[in-house]
């Protein structure tokens, strides 16, 4: 007899431990930040080249940091080159940062291949 309500609290318990690792993975998606990079901007001076990205979090969270990646094709035979910007610390929801990266015109002789935005989303903590 001491059995049945060993099942049935053990079945509870697994219920409740599942509804709250769904019910975190909701607030999650629903806090989460969307970044989306709204002005893209090229300008050449003194034999440098600036990039910058203008970015602007459509989401809910806080953005805590953000970076810009770029890659440069290499042409005849060279490897691809990676750049990383300074990064943007704690976009809030609907602000608008500027990523910037500077080259060299040599540099970019090559054309660049790719552009990549990687945000460090947010910080869960554990209590």
């Amino acid at each position: 007899m001491a059995i049945v309500p060993l099942i049935i609290s053990s079945f509870a318990a697994l219920i409740s431990l599942s509804s709250y690792f769904l019910t975190r993975k909701n607030l999650q998606i629903n806090d989460a930040p969307r970044l989306i990079a709204s002005n893209i901007k090229k300008r050449l001076e003194n034999q440098k080249v600036t990039i910058s990205f203008e970015v602007k979090n459509y989401g809910k969270g806080v953005a805590l940091k953000t970076f810009l990646i770029i890659t440069v094709r290499g042409g005849n035979k060279k490897r691809d080159q990676h750049y990383l910007s300074k990064p943007l610390v704690t976009l809030e929801p609907e602000k608008t940062g500027v990523l910037e990266i500077v080259f060299e015109k040599k540099e970019t002789e090559d054309q660049i291949s790719s552009a990549i935005l990687v945000s460090q989303d947010f910080l869960i903590i554990f209590i």
